[in-house]
């Protein structure tokens, strides 16, 4: 990739989705919490983006992060397999 080419746009409402148990019940309800993407290059098929949470959380392993559709030679950084389209 040419250096100073402009990145391709970035995947939009990319969220964590983030379970937190109802306490008493057997229940759970879902927090979304928006981030930001930033571009992390093209390895010569993918367009990799990293992703941070606006809130500076950690983002941890039981978290799903979800997003708009996006291009197929597009993929977030660790998250490919997990990652599911809202």
């Amino acid at each position: 990739m040419n250096p100073l080419r402009t990145p391709p746009h970035a995947p939009t409402r990319v969220r964590v989705a983030r379970e937190h148990p109802i306490p008493g019940t057997d229940r759970t309800f879902t927090e979304f919490i928006p981030c930001h993407t930033m571009y992390g290059g093209h390895d010569g098929e993918t367009h990799w983006w990293a992703i941070r949470t606006v809130t500076d959380e950690w983002i941890r392993p039981t978290d799903t992060i979800t997003h708009d559709p996006m291009p197929s030679d597009y993929a977030l950084s660790r998250y490919t397999a997990s990652a599911v389209t809202a």
